[in-house]
């Protein structure tokens, strides 16, 4: 399975799209790690080095959605501004309560990475987006695909100024 940082660097801003994993911050997260074969792991400090960055830089991060390997590393930026959609936050919170039978809808997402949600929306580090959102960051918009890959995944809208055009990143959401 591979994983990417994706890192977006102007307007006075270091941000980036979705926060990887981390096996190592509990034992459910070291399952799922076990369970999609991930080999090679490295921390977001030894990979951002690599351009010259230390996760203490990024002030933004937008999560596409709440499964583990996009969100399950949220403790690693100390400084940023995370932005998810508010009903796929309030709906995976609510699929934790779902009886045992159910569990299985629970299989991408580590309840961990929720309980670190919840505490960055208390202390005010998260943002809870409740649909399109226009210049989050000057250019940058996020788009909601609700009922999809998951609840309320999301698209992040860039829009450059130069002769690169508009990009789209969805995360691991193309195929929905």
């Amino acid at each position: 399975m591979p994983f990417s940082y994706l890192v977006l660097k102007g307007e006075g801003h270091v941000a980036m799209v979705d926060v990887g994993m981390d096996p190592g911050q509990d034992d459910y997260a070291r399952q799922l790690a076990l369970k999609d074969n991930v080999v090679d792991w490295q921390p977001p400090e030894h990979i951002l080095a690599k351009i010259g960055l230390k996760p203490a830089d990024v002030d933004t991060v937008f999560l596409t959605h709440a499964h583990y390997d996009h969100m399950g590393n949220l403790m690693a930026f100390p400084k940023a501004q995370f932005y998810i959609q508010k009903r796929e936050y309030q709906d995976w919170l609510g699929a934790l309560s779902l009886p045992k039978r159910y569990k299985n809808v629970l299989m991408a997402v580590n309840p961990q990475d929720l309980a670190n949600a919840k505490k960055l929306v208390e202390s005010g580090r998260m943002t809870l987006i409740d649909g399109a959102q226009e210049n989050v960051l000057p250019g940058i918009h996020l788009r909601p695909a609700y009922d999809g890959h998951t609840f309320a995944s999301q698209m992040v809208i860039v829009e450059n100024q130069d002769s690169s055009g508009t990009w789209v990143y969805c995360g691991d959401l193309a195929y929905t």
